[in-house]
């Protein structure tokens, strides 16, 4: 029983220093140089009242965007997308949006007011 106390505790601790001290890194080149021009940043956007967190990267500001909505609700798809979009990154702006009930903005809103229209809502105004 205590062993899992100490494992539970451990996952609550890691899972709040995720949430304070999650940054993106810049995006540079193979010298370790900030590539001119480039974005790397995530930021709080407020939407529909609720303070909601969205990454964004791209080598090129001049690139097209994709925005990556997540199919799951309550499914944190920043790291995941961090490692693997990395060819993406080259000829698109990738923008992983954190939504309601999920990731950094799991306590958003309400998880009883999380609807289908409400989802559409937040991304138009994104």
């Amino acid at each position: 029983m205590g062993i899992m106390l100490g494992m539970l505790a451990v996952a609550i601790v890691a899972v709040w220093l995720s949430q304070v001290y999650a940054t993106t890194p810049p995006i540079t080149d193979a010298q370790g140089n900030v590539v001119p021009g480039s974005v790397a940043t995530l930021e709080k956007v407020p939407l529909n009242g609720s303070e909601q967190w969205v990454s964004i990267r791209g080598r090129d500001v001049n690139n097209p965007v994709l925005l990556f909505l997540a199919g799951v609700r309550a499914a944190a798809n920043l790291p995941l997308l961090a490692t693997n979009w990395r060819r993406w990154k080259i000829t698109l702006w990738s923008s992983t949006w954190e939504q309601p009930g999920a990731g950094k903005s799991f306590d958003a809103v309400d998880q009883a007011t999380l609807t289908p229209e409400r989802y559409v809502e937040d991304g138009h105004e994104l």
